[in-house]
This record gives structure tokens, sequence and C-alpha cells, in this order.
């Protein structure tokens, strides 16, 4: 791997942990959240058209950023939902769990191949995200976290939340790159904020 490619991922991880952050501190306001994927959204779809980069969008594929949006929303709504039941230090590494689940969707949706070393990344990813988060380390405790246990609800939440990330990495990965980058994050985030609107006024009716 190229140390460019390193870089930029060890940055994305930080900005990640970053707006969780911002997200707790928050409470999970969908206010918040909506106001920051439009803000984003517009700034750039602007940069995007002054750029003329919106001549060359293939819109047949349009469709697969509105995949990737809606399980990011998805994976919004569980992470709020997780952080109002503990810490974000003990929740916050169940909910970047993704990278398990994206080699195996990968897999079978994209044909990728896992190498050993993947696999036994997954398997070290997993135990330590479960260490975390248990209150013992003993199999009293493991047992209620696989028993639904109310003690791990905000666990569950969490891990629900990365695979929902998952699926929508997957129809990131399929047509990112029939896109220039910047009218992609224009597009994803505008879709963003729109589904989480939808959601907050479905939310609203029910109550």
């Amino acid at each position: 791997m190229r140390i460019e490619f390193l870089l930029y991922i060890v940055l994305s991880a930080f900005l990640h942990a970053f707006y969780n952050f911002l997200m707790r501190k928050s409470n999970g306001s969908r206010i918040f959240l909506v106001s920051m994927f439009t803000i984003a959204g517009l700034t750039a779809a602007s940069i995007a058209i002054i750029s003329g980069n919106y001549r060359n969008i293939p819109w047949h594929n349009v469709p697969y950023i509105y995949g990737a949006s809606f399980f990011y929303i998805l994976y919004q709504i569980f992470v709020s939902k997780s952080y109002e039941y503990g810490k974000i230090s003990t929740h916050y590494p169940l909910t970047v769990l993704s990278p398990i689940f994206i080699p195996i969707w990968a897999y079978f949706l994209l044909a990728e191949k896992i190498s050993f070393i993947t696999g036994a990344g997954i398997i070290i990813t997993i135990i330590g995200a479960f260490i975390v988060k248990l209150d013992a380390f003993n199999w009293t405790e493991v047992k209620k976290m696989f028993r639904l246990s109310k003690d791990y609800i905000g666990g569950r939440f969490a891990l629900a939340a990365s695979f929902m990330y998952s699926f929508g990495a997957i129809f990131d990965k399929s047509k990112i790159a029939t896109f220039d980058i910047v009218t992609y994050i224009g597009f994803i985030l505008m879709f963003m904020a729109l589904n989480l609107i939808i959601y907050t006024i479905y939310n609203y009716n029910r109550n």
C-alpha cells in the first residue's frame, strides 16, 4: 500500500472519531446532523457546479449513491441510539466494526478475495471490540451480550450501526469510481440530509 493511501485512511479514522465525538456532545441531535449534511452537501455541490464537473454525471449510477446514503443514515440512527445507553468510550469500538463485515460482503457481492491475514485481522478486531464493551471478562457477561440482556442494549445498537455502515460501503465501492469525487460527495451528503429529514418527519407523525 502506498504511504499516501495509508495516511488518507488514518486521517479518515481520526475525522470519523471526531465526528462521533460531536454526535455524542450534541446527544445525537437530528437538527445538528441535518444541518451538517446539508451545509457540507451544498458546499460540495457548489464546487461541482463551479468546476463544471456536473456535466459528466453518470445519472444511471445515482441510485447507488442513494442506496449508500440510506444505509449511512441507518448507521447514524443506530449510533445515536447506542450513545443513549452508555459511554462513547465503550460503544464507539462497536460502531466501527464495519471493516469486519465489508470484506465478507465484498467477497460475495464484488467477487473480492479475503486473504488469511485479513481473516485473522477480522477475528482479532471482533474479540478486541467485545472485550472493551464487556463489564467484566467472564462467561456470564458474554452470555448477557448474546442473550439480548438489557445490560447490553446500547452495545447491540452500536453493532447494528456497524452492520448498516458496511452495506453503505459496498454501495460506495461499486460506483464511486464513475463519479468526480466532489460531485459524489455532494450527492451523498444531500441524500443523507433528505433521508434524515424523512426519518424525522416519520417519527414526529408517529408521536
